[in-house]
């Protein structure tokens, strides 16, 4: 199951964002797992219920940062839409993976 509704790579996480829906519903988790984390400190395991979630996360939130990365740097999304993931990855994605002080290199050196 996983497979299919996977998310294959860089490009795909690209276009994934690029989908209003899309990019909206990964902003609202992404910002409920920061609020736990960040504002009421709950511990990651304990939020995300085993290890495994725990490097899922981490690995989502590593791939997502790189393709907004890539999205600001060639995208032609509308300057407000860019406006808005340019914020929310440093105003959350960076700041969860900051509170982690970890990223997935697996994630990182698989980016195609």
């Amino acid at each position: 199951m996983c497979k299919e509704y996977g998310i294959h790579g860089l490009d795909h996480a690209v276009e994934y964002l690029c989908k209003d829906a899309l990019r909206i519903n990964y902003m609202t988790i992404t910002n409920i797992v920061h609020n736990q984390l960040c504002v009421n400190n709950i511990n990651v395991q304990q939020l995300m219920g085993s290890s495994i979630d725990v490097l899922k996360l981490i690995s989502s939130l590593t791939l997502f940062s790189e393709a907004i990365t890539k999205i600001q740097q060639d995208s032609s999304l509308p300057e407000d839409t860019l406006v808005e993931v340019s914020a929310f990855k440093s105003e959350k994605v960076e700041v969860i993976l900051e509170k982690l002080d970890k990223r997935c290199q697996f994630t990182l050196d698989n980016l195609s």
